[in-house]
């Protein structure tokens, strides 16, 4: 695996406060700090913005023993395991050692361990969160990350909102590249756990409300190229292709966006059935796409894509 080595730890904060991703190819350096998505740090470490949070430090095992001691069991722990197991053995370890997830009760806590009465802008160490037995997203999806570049799971820290039914809000989580090169959400705080083709991962969207995965969903439906005997370009997905979670989250998609599209039975492959989608909505969903060539054909472990998009 390769790791793209940041300075220090401050540099890379500040990279996670401008873009809201650190890849799966950067560790977390020693010295980063959080202090949420709008507070940012001055070269010397010294915090910007608005801090109406705590600022999470990670560093070394001589300065934060709790930490460290968590990570050296999961290392133990999971030695053997491929990405996938050890993955959601470390989200079922971060739940367990920290089962309080309502944000009220977790300031509490945090609040306990403040002695002059100010939580916001407060440094604390990774391992005074573990200790509290208590977290909400940001810390969560950061010690996974953490962990995971200590027991070689490639993962990314993701900032972003979490949009549902029931309203919205900003969140944080992990994504995993497995082996195959597919990858996974790992979602600590909700308690979710799936691939990018899950309809629970259309809630997800960037820090500007655009949906996450709308396009890697689209891009890797298994799309037939035809035209009629008129002409008439169509777009097809043959939907014995799809397992059940891609189509759902397909349709959600299509919703989402203004895409018309029918389910309905072809002559092609004695009676093949298709989502079709014609005319103005082949468009509608180029934009969505932010295509205007073919998308390269592809395989993935689910599907095989053996036409290309317009």
């Amino acid at each position: 695996m390769v790791y793209v080595i940041f300075m220090d730890g401050i540099g890379q904060a500040t990279h996670f406060f401008q873009g809201h991703r650190i890849t799966e190819h950067e560790k977390i350096r020693h010295g980063y700090k959080d202090g949420g998505r709008f507070v940012t740090f001055s070269p010397d470490g010294v915090a910007q913005g608005n801090m109406n949070r705590e600022i999470l430090v990670f560093r070394g095992a001589g300065e934060d023993p709790i930490l460290w001691s968590f990570i050296e069991n999961i290392k133990m722990q999971t030695h053997g395991m491929t990405i996938a197991q050890k993955a959601k053995h470390l989200y079922e370890q971060l739940r367990a050692a920290m089962p309080e997830r309502n944000p009220q009760k977790n300031d509490e806590r945090m609040q306990a361990m403040v002695s002059h009465g100010h939580l916001a802008g407060t440094e604390f160490l990774l391992g005074d969160v573990l200790a509290t037995k208590s977290a909400v997203c940001r810390h969560y999806s950061l010690m996974f990350k953490i962990a995971a570049d200590q027991i070689d799971v490639p993962a990314a820290l993701v900032r972003g909102n979490f949009i549902s039914e029931s309203g919205r809000g900003g969140h944080a989580w992990n994504e995993v590249v497995l082996e195959d090169g597919n990858r996974i959400l790992m979602d600590v705080m909700n308690g979710a756990g799936c691939d990018l083709y899950n309809p629970y991962a259309t809630y997800y969207a960037t820090t500007k409300n655009e949906y996450m995965y709308d396009k890697r969903v689209l891009e890797r439906a298994p799309w037939l190229d035809v035209t009629d005997r008129y002409g008439r370009p169509s777009l097809y997905i043959d939907t014995e292709a799809l397992p059940d979670d891609h189509k759902k989250s397909l349709e959600i998609i299509f919703e989402r966006h203004g895409i018309e599209y029918q389910e309905r039975e072809t002559t092609l492959n004695s009676g093949m059935t298709v989502i079709a989608i014609n005319g103005g909505a082949i468009q509608k969903l180029r934009q969505v796409m932010g295509v205007e060539r073919k998308v390269q054909s592809s395989r993935s472990r689910r599907h095989h894509v053996s036409n290309t998009m317009p």
